[in-house]
């Protein structure tokens, strides 16, 4: 294992060798096999350590991550890993980068929370608002439908005017599913239709009667 060295910026061959060139004495190195403007920034191999952790995931290659091409194998380990987590993040199965393999500690693991909350159904939803500075607080829930680790999984979204939705997590999301479920799935959708004149399935606008009475859209009606 090959690790850098802050001091002098050559590769040394173990943590210990580091600390003695940080100490002073002097020790073998060896020198990346790219100029320093080819390799990749200490901001991407910071952000690639930072990937790998969310992903659960070790770096298992000889050459290090510091010596790896800004444009060539060290692009494609950042594109690998940036791909994998988006698909970890949605629930969907994704595939590792070359070098990169599964560590024994799951990068996510479910803790049961997603059993013991509100079984909230896809669709938008207002309630109340819980900060005061709004008089309703309005919502996009999504259910991850296939099969898999991630089943049944509710992400929830503020639906803010002007602007595209913006994901919420931890306390809020959990607060969000159990004060759409305390009003009532139902009304909170048809809050949502009445105040916006929105489908609260598919959030498209309500242009006849009968849908805007309903608060959902004919095709949505029909599914």
């Amino acid at each position: 294992m090959s690790v850098k060295c802050g001091r002098c910026r050559d590769y040394h061959e173990s943590i210990a060798d580091v600390r003695k060139c940080f100490n002073g004495e002097t020790v073998g190195a060896t020198q990346g096999s790219l100029p320093a403007a080819k390799r990749l920034t200490e901001a991407q191999v910071g952000y690639a350590r930072t990937l790998l952790k969310q992903l659960g995931a070790v770096y298992i290659a000889e050459r290090p991550i510091e010596d790896l091409g800004r444009a060539t194998d060290g692009r494609a380990l950042l594109d690998g890993l940036v791909a994998a987590r988006k698909a970890l993040a949605h629930g969907q199965p994704y595939r590792l980068p070359e070098n990169v393999a599964q560590s024994a500690t799951p990068a996510r693991q479910d803790t049961g929370e997603r059993s013991s909350l509100p079984k909230v159904p896809k669709g938008y939803y207002a309630t109340q608002s819980s900060t005061g500075s709004n008089d309703l607080d309005f919502w996009f829930v999504d259910v991850v439908a296939h099969e898999g680790k991630w089943q049944g999984f509710r992400s929830v979204s503020r639906v803010i005017g002007g602007r595209s939705n913006v994901r919420v997590k931890g306390s809020t999301r959990v607060a969000a599913l159990k004060t759409i479920d305390a009003y009532g799935a139902d009304k909170a959708g048809m809050l949502f239709a009445q105040e916006l004149g929105r489908c609260y399935r598919c959030g498209k606008h309500l242009t006849d009667d009968t849908s805007r009475q309903l608060g959902i859209g004919p095709v949505c009606r029909a599914a």
